[in-house]
């Protein structure tokens, strides 16, 4: 009996030896295990940990696709910046180039005016190339209709009234003749003088005041039909005479 109770309790402290040093062995293996941040270094986390951690890659990725994008927003606005400047000289260099068409067009046109000769081609090209004022337009509307054949010069509507006015060539007397037939239709008495706007007209384009002898022979009525063509080529003339020094400030002429 005694020896049944001695091995038992032999078995019983075998038992409690085996599970101290089986505990001593875990507490040997897993005791690093323990020091702080240990577990991180060989990749045992928490749940949260892993989330977190990959929420922060989330952002970090975000972050720079952000600044990705930004750089490439400031480089369009660098190539839109370029583009505008680029096209802003594009404009400035086509202004040039029409101011400089237009400038050489005033110029033909100016000539043509003064030679007394068509200018359908010169008017054509300063309409392309120049967008006038109002009053310079109506300048150029008033001398359309003598574009193929050229607006008399003051010269030569001086020599076509004189001419007319002495009785295509004759003496003061048939000048008389003249003035009475073509201004009264009518044969008045010898002694009855001419019409004094004609005399008025005759004295001023001697001066060569044209304009001023167009408003003495307007007030002439009823008027022949040679001095309403007449009035007409000098209303042109008139007309180009005013045109042409802003014709030559287009061109550049001093």
């Amino acid at each position: 009996m005694d020896y049944d109770k001695q091995a038992h309790e032999t078995a019983a402290a075998g038992r409690a030896t085996t599970m101290i040093a089986g505990a001593a062995l875990i507490v040997a293996l897993t005791g690093p295990l323990w020091v702080p941040g240990m577990l991180g270094t060989l990749n045992f986390r928490a749940s949260a940990d892993i989330a977190a951690e990959q929420n922060r890659r989330d952002i970090t990725q975000l972050e720079q696709a952000a600044a990705a994008a930004d750089q490439r927003v400031m480089a369009a606005e660098a190539a839109a910046a370029a583009m505008k400047a680029d096209v802003g000289r594009l404009e400035q260099r086509v202004t040039a180039m029409r101011e400089t068409l237009a400038g050489g067009t005033a110029a033909d046109l100016g000539r043509a005016l003064r030679a007394d000769r068509d200018f359908a081609r010169e008017l054509a090209a300063l309409r392309a190339f120049m967008a006038p004022p109002a009053d310079v337009a109506d300048m150029l509307t008033a001398i359309t209709p003598f574009a193929e054949v050229g607006v008399p010069t003051t010269q030569e509507l001086r020599y076509r009234f004189m001419t007319e006015l002495r009785g295509a060539g004759g003496g003061p007397a048939s000048a008389m003749a003249w003035l009475r037939r073509a201004v009264t239709f009518s044969a008045p008495e010898p002694a009855e003088p001419p019409n004094a706007n004609m005399i008025e007209a005759a004295g001023l384009l001697r001066d060569d005041d044209l304009v001023g002898a167009m408003a003495a022979l307007r007030r002439i009525e009823p008027r022949p039909d040679w001095l309403n063509t007449w009035l007409k080529e000098a209303s042109a003339r008139a007309s180009a005479d005013a045109l042409l020094p802003r014709l030559d400030r287009v061109a550049g002429v001093r």
